[in-house]
């Protein structure tokens, strides 16, 4: 239903200046990490916020701190909102949401940062040599910064990934579908709607767990194969049928991207994120009509 509702306008410069807030919050809060701690002494901060529940800080070489709080889930998407939704400093508020996403630590943010990039300058060439130009200068940019970004960033993500994050992640997928598959009838229409899987595995006790990763996987377990389905294919059609212009949808197809192997989909922030996408495409939509009534 959330596709039905259009707020105002000025919806989505609350929106801006909360996640700006937020990402200002990460990007100082990595400084002081940085500048108080070290490796061997910040461990009673990281369990101080796990232990309230506001996420998880940590680092590999004490100078660089990722800051996975709560409310970093929509700084990606914020970004792609600047693309679209003209405001005051945009470029100034563009690099403080890209430096919050930086040291929000998700890699799953950063691939959709690159994919959100390269289809918006596909989609606002004007034609193929401007295409090309500007994404020869972006893979030039791109070279120039990849081996410091690997070193540094990439490589130990992937190795915390390889070694964690996930083998957790194949864990809660094995654990979900094989409780879904435990016959034909739960597999098609689903074990029910908050069902909890009872099952200890090395990885984590999953008794009474409404919480998950792959959320995704999650509702599958929940609503089968069938509602899973139906459920995709509705909000795939509303969805081409709301949002008439590339780069909206592109924006929407980004966040599907990073959110679908962390805990955002189908949640409060996927509803917050439709919500701006409704206001944007009446924006764009409005402007449309204006241009048409002009000519």
């Amino acid at each position: 239903l959330s596709y039905l509702i259009i707020l105002p306008k000025k919806i989505i410069d609350f929106f801006l200046m909360f996640n700006v807030i937020q990402a200002v919050f990460v990007i100082v809060f990595a400084i002081y990490m940085a500048v108080s701690f070290n490796i061997s002494n910040y461990l009673p901060v990281r369990f101080f916020f796990q232990e309230q529940g506001w996420g998880d800080i940590y680092t590999y070489n004490g100078w660089f701190y990722r800051i996975q709080v709560k409310g970093n889930a929509l700084l990606p998407f914020a970004f792609f909102v600047t693309f679209l939704y003209r405001i005051r400093y945009v470029r100034l508020i563009r690099v403080i949401l890209f430096l919050g996403i930086v040291y929000a630590g998700n890699f799953a943010y950063l691939i959709s940062l690159i994919v959100f990039v390269l289809f918006y300058i596909l989609l606002k060439s004007k034609n193929a040599t401007t295409f090309f130009n500007s994404l020869f200068l972006l893979v030039c940019f791109a070279l120039v910064i990849s081996f410091p970004v690997y070193q540094y960033y990439v490589k130990s993500v992937l190795e915390m990934k390889s070694a964690g994050s996930l083998g957790t992640r194949w864990d809660q997928a094995s654990v979900l579908y094989n409780d879904l598959n435990s016959n034909l009838f739960s597999l098609i229409f689903g074990k029910g709607l908050g069902n909890t899987v009872d099952i200890i595995t090395s990885f984590r006790d999953y008794r009474g767990d409404f919480y998950f990763e792959l959320q995704s996987v999650y509702v599958l377990n929940q609503i089968g194969l069938l509602g899973i389905v139906l459920f995709l294919l509705y909000n795939l059609l509303i969805s081409i049928a709301s949002y008439n212009n590339g780069i909206i949808f592109l924006m929407y197809i980004c966040y599907i991207i990073y959110s679908v192997t962390n805990p955002y989909i189908f949640d409060s922030n996927h509803i917050a994120v439709i919500f701006i996408l409704n206001c944007i495409n009446n924006i764009e939509t409005s402007k449309y009509r204006s241009n048409c009534n002009i000519v």
